[in-house]
């Protein structure tokens, strides 16, 4: 294959993986090992429970509420130590409104956790809603 025809395929790929990101309203968080936030990615700075720099360099202990990280620390230790993907649904009372949060942890580079945090708060309403109403019937 000629040298050109890799390159195209390259750019298309790279270009393709840019649209995703640009597409996806979720948080893409990385933490080193020790659960040190050293990036993040967001189209929508809304959907940031704090500024970066309120997170970005400090460790989960530090940055997330004492119960959630009692809960999360031992499936982010076991992303790191089996390498496989782990799923955790949480709420966090924001401004006095409960949101719900979905994250999912996974393995970068060896030696980093890299997660996509979804708002599901819309989800967990209808569910809510819809097993109120089966109830009344």
């Amino acid at each position: 294959m000629p040298k050109s025809a890799q390159y195209g395929k390259f750019l298309k790929t790279h270009e393709a993986i840019n649209i995703f990101l640009k597409s996806m309203p979720d948080l893409i968080l990385i933490q080193d090992r020790y659960g040190v936030y050293i990036d993040y990615f967001t189209q929508n700075n809304n959907v940031l429970i704090a500024p970066p720099d309120a997170f970005i360099g400090k460790n989960m202990h530090e940055f997330l509420p004492h119960d959630l990280v009692k809960e999360i620390t031992p499936l982010f230790n076991e992303v790191i130590d089996k390498k496989e993907l782990r799923i955790y649904e949480y709420s966090l009372n924001l401004d006095g409104v409960t949101k719900y949060f979905e994250t999912r942890m996974n393995l970068y580079n060896e030696d980093k956790v890299l997660s996509i945090v979804r708002d599901i708060s819309d989800k967990v309403k209808a569910e809510k809603e819809n097993n109120i109403q089966t109830w009344h019937f």
